[in-house]
């Protein structure tokens, strides 16, 4: 790796069923590095059905999330979807 520069890469992160925020908080203090590639990921929001968990989410994370069972089910969808290349 002597000369190579490194690339910093920022994965996005919806955080489907949130619940408290326990699996945000750590990828956001967690990072990634492959050869001359280093990763860290940024939560953008947390979705989960039970109004408390979006609560304590919103408290430890400090970031916006929605409660809402139909927003839940399509962002899992989604998120389905981006993890297999856009293939239904």
């Amino acid at each position: 790796m002597i000369g190579q520069t490194t690339t910093d890469i920022e994965i996005k992160v919806d955080h489907v069923f949130c619940r408290l925020g326990g699996g945000a908080k750590g990828f956001n203090r967690g990072q990634a590095r492959v050869g001359n590639l280093r990763a860290k990921s940024r939560c953008l929001d947390g979705i989960d059905v039970d109004p408390g968990s979006i609560r304590d989410f919103e408290k430890l994370v400090g970031m916006p999330a929605v409660s809402h069972a139909r927003k839940t089910i399509e962002a899992a969808d989604r998120a389905v979807e981006r993890a297999a290349g856009g293939v239904r």
